[in-house]
């Protein structure tokens, strides 16, 4: 009884600090969507005309044959054409959606011709904008329409695409080319059009243009392949589809070979060419959308939670998470997150960075994930042995300079982490830990070489700057007051440290340990308490020359002598540093890693290491 009164304690003490409450993005299923399903699902138990339907497609072939029989490119009738072909297309889709698809691939083609015939992009005349206009609904249903039979949902209600829809679009004229996004082809599994998603309290980040933004889907089951396995096993990224017709539009050239539908990476590119001859045209975007759906349809939730209570059975997950493939040529930064927390923090500050162009263009954003109950040390090892691999997955020849410039940007906890990483640690931390020298410990061979690790280690040379946000470089009173005693006594301290502290009780006795830790192994609370061993070793340790270092600080009372600024969490005077290049005051709480004045202080900081 006693042990579940500490537990609701604490679940009260840790959500009511940091639940994202009413304002936190959220995605959903737009009702429009639903209400039209539903709507075409009565419809489709109505019997139609199959008189007017033929009359209409006759009607429609006639057209068709003489504007394809001309030798000039009418914009006004391949838009009439497109318009009658789309509206053919939606009412057969009421009641058989698959039979609909070759209709809209014709009102996408027809519509793409125009586009060639209808003028310079920029600025777009009339014709040019409805032919844009015509050619996305047309795709969009192509889109939808493919995936007509049995449906899945996500936990937002989202329909899913079944396995058969290249099937379905390739029966109907239309064939998906490779999806390449950014580097090589990867498969796509799934598609949803992100316009059938609402998304609230987070900024959009896109832009209008041609084509359809969507949501595009990949797994990679298989955790044990390089380098899939440091890729979400479902990966959510954003794509945006165009059709473009393959011949020249006369007598119908066009149709001897399947039309093409394009998933642009709206990332890497900005412009299309709808067909042979057409302008350029800019490319439609929805960056958010995907972002918002894959944090949110993904298990980061339970790595948040488990990570702490629960540490060691969350430490099968990889070390490192990339948010996309990897991209030669574009810098890391690589998040890292603070206590109670997982990759999912950073959703917001990957938002608002992916709104300026140049970010988008010259980095690639890395997520750490350590399980954050977990001791200090044990974690920056992990991460550390996650740089490795990944570097060793994805470029084993070392052939990538810009692998070599890596950002770091750590939060609360993960600021303390990332600062390991670009530390050496002589032999200070091993006098933080034990009475003696390592060597003078007895220990099997195995556990010396595990410990080893722990508490030696040198600045990755990777790393070529950090930003620090919020970070207790020298701890934080709560971990010394009653929540943080709480936190600390109901993570699990199983695994690794626990089996390593009992070894070197059992072979050597107390007195080998510092005080600190001879009754039980730390957890990361316990490394956080105000000046505890193993952060006054760290703060002592100085990072290592040529790596400039930034500090982003949070304040609840910036009015108020210096003596009593705080975030909540962490006092001015931990998170301070001495020898930043920068540091910034934002008012607000500790959970300032959403902030919109952070992230506008770290697209500062990585514009300025591209100058340098």
């Amino acid at each position: 009884m006693r042990t579940r009164s500490r537990v609701h304690i604490i679940l009260f003490l840790l959500g009511a600090a940091s639940a994202p409450g009413c304002h936190a993005p959220s995605i959903k299923e737009r009702p429009s969507r639903a209400i039209k399903a539903a709507y075409t699902r009565v419809l489709g138990c109505i019997p139609g005309s199959a008189a007017a339907t033929s009359s209409e497609e006759f009607a429609y072939s006639q057209a068709a044959a003489q504007v394809e029989a001309s030798d000039v490119l009418d914009p006004g009738r391949l838009l009439a054409l497109a318009d009658e072909a789309d509206a053919i297309g939606s009412r057969l889709a009421r009641r058989d959606p698959v039979a609909a698809l070759p209709w809209f691939r014709d009102a996408a083609a027809y519509s793409a011709f125009a586009l060639a015939s209808a003028g310079p992009a920029d600025p777009p005349s009339a014709l040019y904008l409805r032919a844009c206009d015509l050619h996305d609904h047309a795709v969009e249903e192509l889109v939808r329409g493919s995936a007509s039979g049995s449906r899945s949902s996500t936990g937002s209600g989202a329909e899913v695409v079944e396995v058969a829809w290249r099937e379905r679009l390739a029966a109907s004229g239309v064939a998906v080319a490779p999806w390449s996004p950014g580097g090589p082809e990867i498969p796509c599994h799934e598609l949803w059009v992100a316009a059938d998603f609402r998304v609230k309290n987070i900024d959009h980040v896109g832009r209008e243009g041609l084509g359809v933004p969507l949501v595009a889907l990949t797994r990679f089951p298989d955790r044990k392949a390089v380098p899939d396995r440091f890729l979400p096993e479902r990966l959510r990224l954003p794509a945006t589809a165009v059709l473009s017709p393959n011949g020249p539009l006369r007598g119908g050239a066009w149709r001897s070979q399947p039309a093409t539908l394009a998933l642009h990476d709206p990332i890497q590119e900005t412009t299309v060419v709808p067909a042979p001859g057409a302008p350029a045209a800019p490319l439609a975007a929805d960056l958010t959308t995907p972002l918002v759906h894959q944090v949110l349809n993904s298990t980061l939730q339970q790595l948040r939670w488990g990570g702490l209570l629960r540490p060691t059975s969350y430490n099968t997950a990889p070390g490192i998470f990339m948010g996309a493939p990897y991209r030669p040529g574009k810098i890391p930064v690589l998040f890292v997150h603070g206590l109670w927390s997982s990759p999912d923090a950073w959703m917001k500050m990957t938002n608002d960075l992916e709104a300026d162009p140049l970010i988008r263009e010259r980095y690639q954003f890395w997520y750490a994930y350590y399980p954050t109950g977990a001791p200090l040390m044990f974690s920056a090892a992990r991460v550390r042995q996650a740089l490795h691999e990944l570097r060793e997955a994805v470029d084993p020849g070392r052939a990538d300079p810009a692998l070599d410039q890596m950002v770091v940007v750590g939060h609360s906890l993960g600021g303390v982490l990332s600062k390991q990483l670009v530390q050496s640690s002589g032999r200070r931390l091993e006098q933080g830990l034990l009475t003696r020298p390592l060597e003078q410990v007895a220990l099997s061979p195995e556990t010396r070489e595990a410990l080893s690790r722990v508490i030696y280690f040198e600045p990755e040379p990777s790393i070529r700057r950090v930003v620090f946000v919020a970070a207790p470089h020298r701890g934080s009173n709560t971990a010394n007051q009653v929540v943080g005693r709480l936190s600390s006594s109901l993570i699990s301290r199983a695994g690794a440290p626990q089996a390593l502290h009992a070894e070197v009780l059992a072979l050597n006795g107390p007195d080998v340990l510092q005080p600190a830790y001879r009754r039980r192994p730390p957890t990361s609370i316990d490394n956080l308490e105000w000046e505890s061993p193993i952060l006054t070793a760290l703060s002592e340790l100085r990072i290592a020359p040529g790596v400039p270092y930034h500090s982003i600080v949070a304040n609840l009372f910036p009015e108020a002598p210096p003596r009593f600024w705080t975030d909540g969490v962490v006092p001015y005077e931990s998170a301070h540093v001495e020898g930043a290049e920068s540091e910034i005051m934002i008012r607000g709480s500790h959970l300032i890693n959403d902030a919109p004045e952070a992230a506008a202080e770290v697209r500062r900081i990585l514009r300025l290491h591209l100058g340098n």
